[in-house]
């Protein structure tokens, strides 16, 4: 690519005032109309479609891999077996589905519905997060005054989650636990557990 030539500068008497531009004077979008490009914009469009198409169709036959592999999860966990990881066979691959026991926040007050659920188990099974806020506005304030005036700088908020190890303790305790404390898991990992993910082998 041949270098473009350098134009001599040109100085400025600082004190004009600029002219300020507005839409009309600047365009916000150029055009190109080469001819010559026209194929490749014509390529780019067409591909992005089927990538988008094919992440769609890849995402319809990962929620079928994932929900054979959450059914027979199920099944031996009935049968007293414990597992995070299933594999499932292709008829020339296989798939890892994965289960995260990774949980969202939940509100602060679910903490008494499942403490009245739960009793003595709630302090096994869930935490109580207490995380201060820094508020934004309060930044540079913060650096110079500090000290005792905390609350002023900082936004508190409570809420609650799954310990880790939720899934492996709730398996462990299953014997133990009454149907409506079972019936609680279960609309715990619905709501909040992340969702499953899948391998795909290298």
């Amino acid at each position: 690519m041949a270098k473009r030539e350098k134009k001599p500068a040109v100085m400025l008497d600082l004190s004009i005032k600029m002219a300020s531009k507005t839409k009309s004077s600047k365009p916000d979008q150029l055009t190109q109309t080469d001819p010559k490009i026209a194929a490749a914009v014509d390529k780019c469009i067409e591909l992005d479609r089927k990538i988008e198409n094919l992440q769609a169709e890849q995402a319809i036959q990962e929620a079928t891999v994932t929900e054979s592999a959450d059914s027979l999860r199920d099944t031996e966990f009935d049968k007293g077996n414990f597992a995070k990881t299933v594999n499932v066979n292709g008829t020339t691959h296989k798939l890892q589905v994965q289960f995260k026991d990774s949980y969202s926040k939940m509100a602060i007050d679910m903490k008494d519905p499942l403490k009245t659920v739960f009793g003595d188990k709630f302090d096994i099974l869930f935490k109580i997060n207490d995380d201060d806020e820094l508020i934004e506005a309060k930044k540079e304030e913060l650096k110079t005054l500090l000290g005792t005036r905390w609350s002023e700088f900082f936004a508190n908020e409570k809420t609650i989650q799954p310990q880790k190890e939720f899934q492996q303790t709730t398996f462990t305790l299953r014997n133990s636990l009454k149907p409506a404390q079972l019936d609680a898991i279960e609309k715990v990992i619905e709501a909040c557990q992340a969702k499953p993910s899948v391998k795909y082998p290298k």
